[in-house]
């Protein structure tokens, strides 16, 4: 009965904390140069529109790709820098 008990309180735990976040959602990419070449190690970051903060960041792989997760949802800006 003890670990019944225990199972229930545990999962009832995890089952609420889920409930409370809020969606999260992924932004990936390629960074191409104008003659449309992989741009490799570079930062991309992201911002909140309403502050400029700093939400995310990330350097792009050797073919140019990137991907920054997770990402609440709401309004950003990118910016790609050497």
């Amino acid at each position: 009965m003890k670990n019944l008990f225990l199972s229930l309180l545990t999962l009832l735990t995890f089952s609420t904390a889920t409930f409370g976040q809020t969606p999260q959602g992924r932004i990936s990419g390629k960074i191409l140069d104008p003659s449309q070449e992989v741009v490799s190690y570079v930062t991309v970051a992201l911002f909140h529109t309403a502050d400029s903060t700093l939400a995310k960041a990330a350097y792009t792989q050797e073919d140019g790709s990137f991907e920054l997760f997770p990402v609440d949802g709401g309004d950003y800006w990118i910016k790609v820098s050497a």
